[in-house]
């Protein structure tokens, strides 16, 4: 049997049975307090994006994957929204919370939990206080930008999310936006996915804005005629397009805008060609090397010319498709009169190799496997680099947009 000693628990009981008479006797609510610092702690990223609200009533909802949850202000003050983001440099998905308020705008936010490997800084969520679900002027920091995208891209799903459900009003985006949201489709040598991968130009006469794609692939123009707003894009060879606000492509009713930007575009582009000669020269024995005048596609070909190997007529693009870093990528495509690749070659196909150690490639073989296919049997697969992933992206990139500069020579330029 136990030997207890009665003495040794009399003092720890006695102050048990004290302290909870004391209890009693204060009529302390143990209860209350529990659930106060639980709400305390599940709310304290809400109060501090909207600490005038007198109360948070979670919706129960089905939520998109990244909403973490959404919460209305009792007094009709707003919505708060916890959401999360990841991008290719997250090693777990940060997390923030905003504040939107009645109004449909955005009056705090705070980043709760950070993970990437590159920081945009404390100013950057402060560029959302004021704005509605159009983001209008919201941009990227400079070297972070998959991260500002992650972010980005989240409160807008979020916003997405507040007005199919009635809970927000949408935003009016302006003509300018707009039309800059169209740029992907219009002249994808200027973005990468969303992102703007071009520089700012000084402006002159029609041009709200001027812009000078990063890989040398042509410039976008936000253009005002009257009282309306063009997005005007223009490639190396001449090329240029009209849209209007719907996307239209109404090039041959605004000759004016057109031949405005073509001017521009021929004083501060760049010519490519004798790179791309040497190039082609080096890979093939080409002879005849000239430019093709006009070609009627606007993505990552600086550079097209004709020529002549092994007596056999062939077409050379040079693309200049964004690889690691944002950084452009210098990919060489022939092609045959019947449009397929006679041989495709990159003048340095890992850029900044030495940040690389997972990747493996057998470069003659890689090369070897782009030869013979056409537009019909290609597939991005083909360029694949295991450990590689952006230098994957700019080698099919750079395929892609090679065979469509083809089939515009082909038909006639247009």
């Amino acid at each position: 049997m136990a030997n207890f000693n009665m003495k040794s628990l009399a003092t720890p009981v006695l102050v048990v049975l004290v302290f909870a008479v004391a209890l009693v006797g204060l009529n302390v609510p143990l209860g209350p307090i529990i659930a106060e610092n639980q709400s305390a702690q599940a709310f304290g990223p809400l109060m501090a994006v909207m600490p005038e609200a007198q109360g948070f009533e979670q919706v129960e909802a089905e939520l998109p994957a990244n909403i973490l949850a959404v919460y209305k202000e009792t007094s009709g003050l707003g919505y708060a929204v916890r959401c999360s983001a990841t991008s290719q440099y997250s090693a777990e998905p940060m997390e923030m919370t905003f504040a939107i308020d009645a109004e449909g705008k955005i009056c705090g936010m705070q980043v709760d939990v950070y993970t990437e490997s590159k920081d945009f800084g404390p100013d950057y969520p402060l560029t959302y206080i004021g704005q509605d679900s159009t983001l209008a002027d919201v941009g990227l920091v400079s070297g972070v930008t998959y991260s500002c995208v992650a972010f980005k891209d989240s409160v807008s799903s979020a916003f997405t999310y507040l007005i199919e459900n009635g809970l927000v009003a949408e935003g009016v985006k302006g003509a300018g936006q707009i039309l800059m949201e169209m740029l992907p489709t219009a002249h994808s040598g200027l973005v990468l996915g969303s992102v703007g991968q071009y520089e700012e130009m000084p402006v002159s006469g029609s041009m709200e804005s001027a812009m000078k794609a990063l890989n040398g692939s042509g410039f976008a123009y936000i253009m005002n005629e009257g009282d309306a707003s063009y997005l005007v894009v223009t490639n190396n060879f001449g090329a240029v397009k009209v849209f209007d606000v719907e996307g239209a492509d109404v090039t041959a009713d605004h000759a004016a805008l057109a031949d405005e930007a073509k001017a521009h575009a021929d004083a501060n582009g760049k010519s490519f060609f004798d790179a791309a000669k040497a190039r082609f020269e080096a890979m093939l024995s080409a002879s005849g090397v000239k430019e093709v005048e006009t070609v009627g596609t606007f993505n990552s070909i600086v550079e097209a010319v004709t020529f002549k190997a092994n007596g056999t007529n062939c077409y050379g693009f040079y693309s200049r498709s964004y690889g690691y870093a944002n950084e452009p990528m210098d990919v060489f495509v022939v092609l045959d009169k019947n449009g397929a690749i006679v041989a495709a070659t990159a003048k340095e196909l890992i850029l900044h190799g030495e940040y690389f150690n997972a990747y493996t490639l057998d470069e003659p073989s890689y090369k070897e496997g782009f030869k013979g296919l056409t537009a019909e049997t290609w597939s991005a697969d083909v360029a694949n680099i295991s450990g590689a992933t952006m230098t994957s992206v700019a080698m099919a990139t750079a395929t892609a947009d090679a065979f469509a500069a083809f089939q515009s020579i082909m038909n006639g330029g247009n």
